[in-house]
């Protein structure tokens, strides 16, 4: 698949939503308000690098990840579908023998983990790999992060659709079958079905301070859903590992883990996305944090669970 015509939509995607998110929120202030909004979204963003959550419900924080974080974060979720595929089978996307994969998307954010497995699906259909269905659960708390994904995703669907050139990424997106709830309302899970493959996910959502609730979360979700695979990711604060580790619910002897690994560099870059920022710094008291290029390689760290035997 070419992943730079991936690169480009996703740009565009972002950019658009961006615009009119901004234009949604800014309708009225004046540059004084428009500039506290976007320097406090962005100090708030800052804390992601030290482990503290940023405020996503207020609503500048998600239209400011959105236009920085989101793309790496993209990035790293197709990485760890790739190196936990390369563990096993070496499919793009479920293994040998299935063709429905059910993934349940806990602190789903705005919806990365949707976006790099329908990235994944478009490079497994494009290999000659059959995938009838893919039903995503994705669940969160921050309304205005999942209102501002789901509004990405159409967005890119609709540049997708009007683009002959992506038959496969197309067909991808046709597979997708997502719903949203929070996680104090799981959806009823019954038994898998034939053919299908079941993932849980848990990208960028375990900190210090919500450690024992993820936990609890992520244990329930585990006993109703009956995973076989885990992909478990954050941000490189100081012991980013053994607090995923701390909130897994993959223990036992079912599962074996590996670790997932900083993701391949890309020198790609999201001009659009960029100029946006660009031209967002001109209308407020400039901060530095807009002028830099937006990148697609986010550093991270995972973990990856698969069944053992």
């Amino acid at each position: 698949m070419d992943q730079a015509t991936l690169f480009e939509a996703i740009d565009e995607a972002i950019t658009n939503v961006a615009e009119a998110e901004f234009r949604r929120l800014a309708e009225g202030m004046t540059r004084d308000e428009l500039t506290n909004n976007v320097h406090r979204a962005l100090a708030s963003l800052r804390g992601l690098q030290d482990g503290i959550p940023p405020g996503y419900e207020d609503s500048w924080v998600p239209l400011l990840y959105l236009t920085w974080y989101q793309p790496g974060q993209i990035y790293y979720a197709h990485h760890m579908i790739h190196r936990m595929n390369q563990n096993r089978s070496g499919t793009p996307l479920i293994a040998e023998g299935s063709y429905r994969l059910h993934l349940v998307d806990f602190g789903c954010g705005s919806l990365a983990m949707q976006f790099a497995v329908t990235w994944a699906a478009a490079e497994a259909l494009e290999s000659g790999l059959t995938v009838k269905e893919i039903r995503i659960d994705s669940y969160d708390v921050a309304t205005p992060m999942i209102r501002l994904g789901q509004a990405l995703w159409d967005e890119f669907k609709r540049i997708i659709t009007d683009d002959a050139q992506v038959s496969h990424l197309a067909m991808a997106v046709s597979s997708i079958r997502p719903r949203n709830s929070s996680p104090n309302r799981l959806f009823p899970y019954k038994a898998q079905m034939p053919g299908e493959e079941r993932w849980l996910s848990a990208l960028h959502t375990v900190y210090e301070d919500n450690l024992d609730a993820v936990r609890i979360d992520l244990a329930k979700m585990t006993n109703a859903f009956k995973p076989d695979i885990g992909l478990m990711s954050c941000f490189p604060n100081p012991t980013p590992i053994g607090l995923l580790e701390q909130a897994s619910p993959f223990t036992g002897d079912s599962f074996l883990s590996a670790y997932a690994g900083p993701s391949y560099r890309t020198e790609a870059s999201l001009p659009k996305v960029t100029r946006w920022r660009r031209d967002l710094d001109l209308k407020i008291d400039r901060h530095h944090f807009l002028e830099g290029n937006v990148p697609w390689y986010r550093h991270a760290f995972g973990l990856i669970y698969t069944p053992k035997g």
